[in-house]
Protein backbone atom coordinates (compact mmCIF):
# COMPACT_ATOMS: atom_id res chain seq x y z
CA UNK A 1 0.00 0.00 0.00
CA UNK A 2 1.50 2.76 -0.88
CA UNK A 3 1.63 6.10 1.30
CA UNK A 4 -0.18 8.67 -0.20
CA UNK A 5 0.28 11.46 2.62
CA UNK A 6 3.60 12.40 1.65
CA UNK A 7 2.34 15.58 -0.44
CA UNK A 8 -0.05 16.40 2.47
CA UNK A 9 1.87 20.19 3.29
CA UNK A 10 0.38 23.09 5.17
CA UNK A 11 -2.11 25.14 2.97
CA UNK A 12 -1.61 22.17 0.19
CA UNK A 13 -4.64 23.34 -1.42
CA UNK A 14 -3.69 26.98 -1.91
CA UNK A 15 -0.35 27.22 -2.69
CA UNK A 16 1.56 26.81 -6.23
CA UNK A 17 3.47 23.71 -6.10
CA UNK A 18 6.36 24.55 -8.87
CA UNK A 19 7.29 20.40 -8.63
CA UNK A 20 3.41 19.27 -9.82
CA UNK A 21 3.39 18.53 -13.62
CA UNK A 22 0.25 17.92 -15.53
CA UNK A 23 -2.36 15.51 -14.92
CA UNK A 24 -0.87 12.18 -15.78
CA UNK A 25 -3.06 10.79 -18.35
CA UNK A 26 -2.03 7.19 -19.49
CA UNK A 27 -1.10 8.66 -22.92
CA UNK A 28 1.64 10.69 -21.49
CA UNK A 29 2.44 7.53 -19.31
CA UNK A 30 3.10 5.47 -22.75
CA UNK A 31 5.21 8.12 -24.01
CA UNK A 32 7.17 8.41 -21.08
CA UNK A 33 7.95 5.16 -20.49
CA UNK A 34 9.08 4.74 -24.64
CA UNK A 35 11.19 7.58 -24.38
CA UNK A 36 13.17 5.84 -21.48
CA UNK A 37 12.45 2.50 -22.62
CA UNK A 38 11.45 0.73 -19.40
CA UNK A 39 8.34 -0.21 -17.36
CA UNK A 40 8.15 2.33 -14.49
CA UNK A 41 7.03 0.74 -11.17
CA UNK A 42 3.27 0.57 -10.43
CA UNK A 43 3.36 2.21 -7.12
CA UNK A 44 5.36 5.30 -8.71
CA UNK A 45 2.80 5.44 -11.22
CA UNK A 46 -0.15 5.39 -8.32
CA UNK A 47 1.50 8.08 -6.44
CA UNK A 48 2.13 10.04 -9.39
CA UNK A 49 -1.58 9.64 -10.78
CA UNK A 50 -3.01 11.24 -7.37
CA UNK A 51 -0.45 13.75 -7.22
CA UNK A 52 1.97 14.04 -10.45
CA UNK A 53 5.14 15.31 -8.70
CA UNK A 54 5.34 17.73 -5.75
CA UNK A 55 6.96 19.40 -3.16
CA UNK A 56 6.50 16.33 0.51
CA UNK A 57 5.90 17.24 3.75
CA UNK A 58 7.76 18.18 6.51
CA UNK A 59 6.67 15.33 8.65
CA UNK A 60 7.68 13.09 5.57
CA UNK A 61 10.93 14.18 4.09
CA UNK A 62 13.56 12.18 5.36
CA UNK A 63 15.02 8.61 4.29
CA UNK A 64 17.60 6.64 7.13
CA UNK A 65 19.52 4.07 5.54
CA UNK A 66 22.66 2.07 5.80
CA UNK A 67 24.90 1.53 3.31
CA UNK A 68 28.60 -0.09 3.19
CA UNK A 69 31.27 2.96 2.21
CA UNK A 70 32.69 1.61 -1.27
CA UNK A 71 36.07 3.37 -0.31
CA UNK A 72 36.87 2.38 3.07
CA UNK A 73 34.31 -0.58 3.73
CA UNK A 74 33.33 0.98 6.52
CA UNK A 75 29.60 0.57 7.60
CA UNK A 76 27.68 3.83 7.62
CA UNK A 77 24.41 4.80 8.82
CA UNK A 78 22.86 8.13 6.73
CA UNK A 79 20.15 10.06 5.68
CA UNK A 80 18.63 11.72 2.67
CA UNK A 81 16.16 14.75 2.59
CA UNK A 82 13.62 14.07 -0.38
CA UNK A 83 12.02 17.64 -0.13
CA UNK A 84 10.06 16.77 -3.35
CA UNK A 85 9.76 14.15 -5.98
CA UNK A 86 9.93 14.01 -10.11
CA UNK A 87 6.31 14.02 -11.49
CA UNK A 88 5.98 11.48 -14.82
CA UNK A 89 6.37 14.22 -17.52
CA UNK A 90 9.11 14.22 -20.53
CA UNK A 91 9.66 18.40 -19.35
CA UNK A 92 12.44 19.14 -17.67
CA UNK A 93 10.10 19.92 -14.07
CA UNK A 94 9.36 16.00 -14.37
CA UNK A 95 11.80 12.69 -15.05
CA UNK A 96 12.66 14.44 -18.12
CA UNK A 97 15.36 16.20 -16.50
CA UNK A 98 16.93 12.90 -15.91
CA UNK A 99 18.06 13.50 -19.69
CA UNK A 100 19.42 16.73 -19.15
CA UNK A 101 21.48 15.81 -16.36
CA UNK A 102 23.13 12.62 -17.77
CA UNK A 103 24.48 15.04 -20.59
CA UNK A 104 25.08 18.11 -18.52
CA UNK A 105 26.13 16.28 -14.97
CA UNK A 106 27.76 12.74 -16.80
CA UNK A 107 25.24 10.98 -14.84
CA UNK A 108 25.54 7.06 -15.66
CA UNK A 109 22.82 5.88 -17.77
CA UNK A 110 19.96 3.61 -17.84
CA UNK A 111 18.50 5.67 -14.75
CA UNK A 112 15.33 7.87 -14.19
CA UNK A 113 16.07 10.98 -11.25
CA UNK A 114 13.22 10.73 -8.68
CA UNK A 115 14.92 14.06 -6.93
CA UNK A 116 18.78 15.59 -7.53
CA UNK A 117 20.46 18.74 -6.12
CA UNK A 118 23.35 19.65 -8.29
CA UNK A 119 25.99 16.99 -7.58
CA UNK A 120 23.90 14.25 -6.52
CA UNK A 121 20.26 12.27 -7.50
CA UNK A 122 18.04 9.97 -5.89
CA UNK A 123 16.83 7.33 -8.86
CA UNK A 124 15.11 4.62 -10.15
CA UNK A 125 18.06 2.40 -11.28
CA UNK A 126 17.67 0.31 -13.82
CA UNK A 127 21.41 -0.33 -14.96
CA UNK A 128 21.23 -4.01 -13.78
CA UNK A 129 17.94 -4.30 -13.69
CA UNK A 130 15.23 -5.39 -16.55
CA UNK A 131 11.92 -5.40 -14.99
CA UNK A 132 9.46 -2.54 -14.13
CA UNK A 133 10.46 -2.59 -9.92
CA UNK A 134 14.06 -1.62 -9.94
CA UNK A 135 16.19 -0.19 -6.66
CA UNK A 136 16.11 3.08 -5.62
CA UNK A 137 20.01 4.42 -5.48
CA UNK A 138 21.86 7.37 -4.66
CA UNK A 139 24.38 9.06 -6.30
CA UNK A 140 26.74 11.53 -5.29
CA UNK A 141 29.50 12.58 -7.85
CA UNK A 142 31.05 14.89 -5.58
CA UNK A 143 32.41 12.33 -3.37
CA UNK A 144 31.82 9.19 -5.77
CA UNK A 145 29.33 7.95 -4.13
CA UNK A 146 26.83 5.54 -5.64
CA UNK A 147 24.98 2.84 -3.58
CA UNK A 148 21.55 0.99 -3.85
CA UNK A 149 19.22 2.26 -0.58
CA UNK A 150 16.08 1.06 -1.23
CA UNK A 151 14.97 -2.27 -2.81
CA UNK A 152 12.18 -0.69 -4.59
CA UNK A 153 10.49 2.75 -5.08
CA UNK A 154 7.67 1.62 -2.63
CA UNK A 155 9.91 1.05 0.29
CA UNK A 156 11.76 4.66 -0.44
CA UNK A 157 8.67 6.13 0.12
CA UNK A 158 6.70 4.34 2.43
CA UNK A 159 10.08 4.87 5.24
CA UNK A 160 10.13 8.57 4.86
CA UNK A 161 9.43 9.87 8.45
CA UNK A 162 10.40 13.00 10.23
CA UNK A 163 13.86 14.64 10.53
CA UNK A 164 14.49 13.66 14.05
CA UNK A 165 17.97 14.92 13.66
CA UNK A 166 16.10 18.49 13.26
CA UNK A 167 16.42 20.65 16.38
CA UNK A 168 14.53 23.81 14.87
CA UNK A 169 11.87 25.07 16.97
CA UNK A 170 8.43 24.74 16.45
CA UNK A 171 6.95 28.06 14.70
CA UNK A 172 4.71 28.78 17.27
CA UNK A 173 7.52 29.28 19.98
CA UNK A 174 9.80 31.49 17.28
CA UNK A 175 9.47 35.08 18.49
CA UNK A 176 10.78 36.28 15.18
CA UNK A 177 7.65 34.23 13.23
CA UNK A 178 5.45 35.84 15.80
CA UNK A 179 6.65 39.02 14.67
CA UNK A 180 6.24 38.69 11.52
CA UNK A 181 2.39 37.22 11.46
CA UNK A 182 1.63 40.64 13.47
CA UNK A 183 3.19 42.50 10.62
CA UNK A 184 1.21 40.93 7.43
CA UNK A 185 -1.52 43.79 6.27
CA UNK A 186 -4.96 43.09 6.48
CA UNK A 187 -6.51 44.00 3.25
CA UNK A 188 -9.99 45.17 2.94
CA UNK A 189 -12.21 44.73 -1.07
CA UNK A 190 -12.12 48.23 -1.47
CA UNK A 191 -8.77 48.67 -0.58
CA UNK A 192 -7.65 45.94 -2.92
CA UNK A 193 -9.41 47.08 -5.75
CA UNK A 194 -8.22 50.49 -5.87
CA UNK A 195 -4.53 48.80 -6.19
CA UNK A 196 -5.57 48.20 -10.15
CA UNK A 197 -6.74 51.86 -11.38
CA UNK A 198 -2.45 52.80 -11.14
CA UNK A 199 -1.17 49.43 -11.13
CA UNK A 200 1.83 50.79 -9.39
CA UNK A 201 2.74 48.91 -6.38
CA UNK A 202 3.55 45.44 -7.43
CA UNK A 203 3.82 44.49 -4.11
CA UNK A 204 0.93 45.80 -2.91
CA UNK A 205 -1.02 43.87 -5.56
CA UNK A 206 1.04 40.58 -4.85
CA UNK A 207 0.48 41.09 -0.98
CA UNK A 208 -2.99 41.65 -1.15
CA UNK A 209 -3.48 37.94 -3.56
CA UNK A 210 -1.82 36.13 -1.26
CA UNK A 211 -4.04 37.57 1.56
CA UNK A 212 -7.73 37.00 -0.50
CA UNK A 213 -6.37 33.58 -1.71
CA UNK A 214 -5.81 32.25 1.76
CA UNK A 215 -8.96 34.02 3.14
CA UNK A 216 -12.46 32.39 3.54
CA UNK A 217 -14.08 34.80 1.41
CA UNK A 218 -16.43 35.09 -1.74
CA UNK A 219 -13.69 33.50 -4.45
CA UNK A 220 -16.30 34.31 -7.16
CA UNK A 221 -15.04 38.02 -6.23
CA UNK A 222 -11.53 37.12 -6.17
CA UNK A 223 -11.56 35.57 -9.31
CA UNK A 224 -12.81 38.87 -10.76
CA UNK A 225 -9.69 40.44 -9.66
CA UNK A 226 -7.33 38.11 -10.71
CA UNK A 227 -8.98 39.30 -14.31
CA UNK A 228 -7.54 42.68 -13.53
CA UNK A 229 -3.89 41.45 -12.46
CA UNK A 230 -3.43 39.12 -15.10
CA UNK A 231 -3.30 42.56 -16.89
CA UNK A 232 -0.07 44.19 -15.08
CA UNK A 233 2.60 45.05 -16.65
CA UNK A 234 4.45 43.63 -13.99
CA UNK A 235 5.84 39.90 -15.01
CA UNK A 236 5.65 39.22 -11.26
CA UNK A 237 2.07 39.96 -10.37
CA UNK A 238 1.27 38.05 -13.90
CA UNK A 239 3.31 34.84 -12.10
CA UNK A 240 1.26 35.59 -8.72
CA UNK A 241 -1.85 35.73 -10.09
CA UNK A 242 -0.90 32.20 -12.35
CA UNK A 243 -0.18 30.54 -9.14
CA UNK A 244 -3.40 32.24 -7.11
CA UNK A 245 -5.75 30.66 -10.39
CA UNK A 246 -4.21 27.50 -9.87
CA UNK A 247 -4.66 27.37 -6.30
CA UNK A 248 -8.04 27.91 -7.42
CA UNK A 249 -8.47 25.19 -9.36
CA UNK A 250 -6.82 23.15 -7.05
CA UNK A 251 -8.88 24.20 -4.07
CA UNK A 252 -12.58 23.36 -6.15
CA UNK A 253 -11.75 21.06 -8.25
CA UNK A 254 -14.64 19.33 -10.06
CA UNK A 255 -17.10 21.50 -8.05
CA UNK A 256 -20.09 23.09 -9.69
CA UNK A 257 -18.42 26.43 -8.74
CA UNK A 258 -15.56 26.06 -11.29
CA UNK A 259 -18.16 25.28 -13.62
CA UNK A 260 -19.72 28.71 -12.92
CA UNK A 261 -16.85 30.43 -13.36
CA UNK A 262 -15.37 28.75 -16.07
CA UNK A 263 -15.40 31.85 -18.69
CA UNK A 264 -13.59 33.62 -16.64
CA UNK A 265 -10.98 31.66 -15.79
CA UNK A 266 -10.79 30.73 -19.78
CA UNK A 267 -10.25 34.34 -19.91
CA UNK A 268 -7.39 34.25 -17.55
CA UNK A 269 -5.62 31.56 -19.00
CA UNK A 270 -5.80 32.75 -22.02
CA UNK A 271 -4.00 35.65 -21.70
CA UNK A 272 -1.00 33.38 -19.89
CA UNK A 273 -1.34 31.14 -23.50
CA UNK A 274 -0.57 34.13 -25.51
CA UNK A 275 1.83 35.81 -23.00
CA UNK A 276 5.58 36.41 -24.75
CA UNK A 277 6.83 36.20 -21.59
CA UNK A 278 8.69 33.01 -20.93
CA UNK A 279 8.05 33.54 -17.09
CA UNK A 280 4.13 33.55 -17.36
CA UNK A 281 3.89 31.87 -20.70
CA UNK A 282 5.82 28.45 -19.24
CA UNK A 283 2.58 27.63 -17.30
CA UNK A 284 0.43 27.31 -19.98
CA UNK A 285 0.45 23.27 -20.19
CA UNK A 286 0.06 22.90 -16.34
CA UNK A 287 -2.73 25.38 -16.73
CA UNK A 288 -4.62 24.00 -19.75
CA UNK A 289 -4.41 20.69 -18.02
CA UNK A 290 -5.88 21.42 -15.09
CA UNK A 291 -8.62 23.29 -16.46
CA UNK A 292 -9.46 20.52 -18.74
CA UNK A 293 -9.34 18.02 -15.68
CA UNK A 294 -10.86 20.09 -12.89
CA UNK A 295 -13.30 21.99 -14.18
CA UNK A 296 -16.57 19.73 -15.02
Amino acid sequence: MINTKIFECDNDDLEYDFYESEVLTENVLKDVEEKFGIKLPETYIELMKAKNGGMISFQNNTYYFEYMNPHDGEHCRSSLNIFQLRGITLDKIGIGCTFEMIEEWEYPEDIVILLHEGHYCVCLDYRNYNGNNPPVSYIDLEVELDVIVADDFEELINNLTVDIDDDDEEYENDEEHIAYEEEVKIFDRNEFEGLFERYQDEIEIVDGIHYFLNSAGDSEWFIKQLKKAINSNHVFVVEETVHALIGILKKYKKTVFLHNVKKDIEEIAQVVYNSEEYDVNKYSIRLKSYIENYII
